[in-house]
């Protein structure tokens, strides 16, 4: 099944997004203080492939702190931090789907996360001969 195919409704998403410390224990501040920030950003539906967009998005905003479609600064405690928070909170990606989303769509937001990882490894490689 194509992953733009698996429509799920957000708002459960969105409660154990800003309750993660029940569902995804153990984690850095960090990861709670994302899942906070993502939960007020996604839409009502979202496919896998909407919700990886949503994360890739939340990610860009806090690491430029403007929104991408609004220009307007965004205020959160995770703006200014370093380059290597953001490489972390991607690398939660499918642990934090996997906490909170349905069994099959946290599938498919792991496969892309995958697919993605791959290729930017090849693309590294590629230019690493260059």
């Amino acid at each position: 099944m194509a992953l733009e195919s698996r429509a799920s409704s957000t708002q459960e998403i969105k409660d154990r997004l800003k309750n993660l410390r029940e569902y995804f224990p153990g984690q850095e501040e960090i990861t709670y203080d994302f899942a906070a920030y993502l939960a007020e950003r996604l839409n009502p539906e979202h496919s896998p492939e909407g919700f990886s967009r949503a994360i890739d998005l939340a990610l860009y905003t806090l690491q430029k702190s403007a929104s991408r479609s609004t220009s307007q600064p965004v205020q959160n405690r995770l703006i200014g931090s370093a380059p290597i928070v953001y490489v972390f909170l991607r690398t939660q990606v499918p642990e934090i789907a996997d906490a909170v989303c349905p069994k099959e769509f946290a599938q498919d937001v792991r496969r892309r996360y995958d697919t993605c990882k791959k290729w930017n490894e090849i693309t590294e490689n590629l230019l690493r001969r260059i």
